[in-house]
């Protein structure tokens, strides 16, 4: 009778929990573990960051000594963070052996459990599901681990990337032992599991013996990870939607390939969605902009002076006189011409409209120094050197 009696409440959970739509991170009260972390309380900058990604819009927070365990472990609930690290381990032991039995249930209706911790004291933690245990002894710690199984989706993304060596000081605190585990981290020098991974029933359970994120290296793959492993055990209730951003430093609304970050806003300041920005320090070059003739790819297709038109030094069309001048010149040109002076830099200094052939262009606001010229005309677009005199 007790083992229908269970079987029954896993079948009613697993119906309800298709419909789950909360996750939780559960831990003892305040503070939160790693209060000397290089950066502290990112377990909660982290969960923030990819749970409001999803339908939820965010998590719950709750603690061992108060938590309603019957909404936690409840049919509305698909995920639960627990962690039991530092100076939290002894009260997350207390919470799992009087709560086990509800938790197992939950897991094997479909819920997805990530269990982490690497205590700073107490001893071994029996952590159910058949026999798993949380493998603890003060000293033996893990500096370097490496990855088993790398094709394992919480190694292989979305967040990447995810290096195959992960190294801290101490990237683990304990080991994890138990049947029907599948490693995904082991210790290098001993292959002793650090994280694994447990099927059952329904859900998934992934077991680490891990210090929080800011212990160790490299990054951003620690924090990759761990965005994975909540991808994966998310899955298939909620898929977040993420962006990546790309810094637009200039503010011509291209973005730098080579800065990015990854986010479900629908928009970052300082980031915009394009990519293409082959220089992310001048608003005046990026894909599409005016070609002028100053040794410069402005319009980012690779080549520079690439001008549509007529060649400079080729068909002259316009006639500069005389050329280098001082506080003026002479512009022989076509009818109904326009003329844009660049600087040096291809900043447009001075831009007019030319109704007559020939024409006189006063300069006595420009500085001494090269300048760029450019006529459009019906004939086309011609580029030229002028320069201007002290």
């Amino acid at each position: 009778m007790k083992i229908f009696f269970t079987f029954c409440i896993s079948l009613s959970l697993f119906q309800l929990n298709a419909q789950a739509t909360e996750a939780w991170y559960i831990r003892r009260s305040p503070p939160e573990p790693w209060t000397w972390a290089p950066i502290i309380n990112t377990n909660i900058t982290e969960m923030d960051y990819f749970f409001a990604c999803t339908e939820s819009g965010g998590w719950n927070s709750a603690y061992y000594d108060s938590v309603d365990v019957s909404l936690a472990f409840g049919p509305t609930s698909f995920f639960v963070f627990i962690e039991g690290g530092d100076d939290h381990a002894i009260p997350m032991a207390d919470f799992l052996a009087a709560n086990m039995s509800i938790i197992e249930d939950w897991v094997y209706a479909g819920g997805k459990l990530y269990i982490e911790a690497a205590p700073n004291y107490g001893e071994d933690i029996n952590l159910g599901f058949g026999g798993v245990i949380l493998d603890y002894t003060v000293g033996n710690y893990c500096f370097t681990a490496n990855v088993i199984e790398p094709s394992h989706p919480v190694f292989t993304g979305p967040f990447g990337p995810v290096a195959t060596t992960l190294y801290g000081n101490y990237f683990g605190h304990a080991f994890v032992t138990g049947p029907g585990l599948t490693p995904l981290v082991a210790k290098d020098s001993t292959d002793e599991t650090v994280i694994a991974e447990l099927s059952w029933g329904a859900g998934k359970v992934i077991f680490a013996g891990t210090t929080v994120t800011s212990w160790s290296w490299p990054q951003p793959d620690i924090v990759n990870l761990r965005y994975n492993i909540f991808q994966y055990l998310s899955e298939p209730e909620y898929v977040p939607i993420f962006a990546t951003f790309y810094q637009d430093a200039d503010g011509d609304t291209f973005g730098n390939l080579e800065i990015d970050t990854i986010s479900c806003q629908t928009m970052i300041p300082g980031y915009v969605l394009d990519s293409t920005d082959c220089d992310d320090t001048n608003p005046l070059i990026y894909p599409g902009a005016v070609e002028v003739y100053n040794f410069i790819d402005d319009d980012c297709v690779g080549t520079y002076d690439d001008i549509v038109g007529v060649e400079s030094n080729q068909m002259a069309i316009c006639r500069v006189m005389p050329n280098p001048f001082k506080d003026a010149f002479i512009l022989q040109c076509p009818q109904n011409s326009t003329i844009t002076i660049y600087d040096a830099i291809g900043h447009p200094v001075i831009t007019k409209s030319l109704q007559d052939v020939e024409n006189i262009i006063e300069t006595k606001s420009l500085l001494p120094g090269l300048y760029i010229l450019t006529c459009s005309s019906q004939y086309g677009v011609e580029t030229m050197r002028i320069i201007k005199n002290g």
